[in-house]
């Protein structure tokens, strides 16, 4: 899917550590590791819960993707897969 002129400017202005991946860790692989940064959200979101006398429910990273793409829906964006 082509990149809208505001991501592509975006993407432009980012330094630029590989040549390969747009979204890299160390410049030499793509981004890993999501399950180890899951787990430390995940109790950093509770520490904030338990401060405010909340509760966390389960929920998955994917669920970021149709929160993010039900709000753009919301303000006109079309998503297109």
């Amino acid at each position: 899917m082509p990149l809208s002129a505001l991501a592509r400017e975006i993407l432009a202005g980012a330094p630029k550590i590989s040549d390969v991946y747009v979204f890299s860790t160390n410049g030499t692989t793509p981004i890993s590791g999501f399950s180890k940064y899951k787990t430390r959200l995940d109790a950093l979101m509770l520490a904030q819960a338990t401060k405010e006398k909340g509760t966390v429910t389960s929920w998955r990273l994917h669920d970021l993707r149709r929160t993010a793409a039900t709000g753009m829906a919301g303000i006109g964006v079309v998503c297109r897969t």
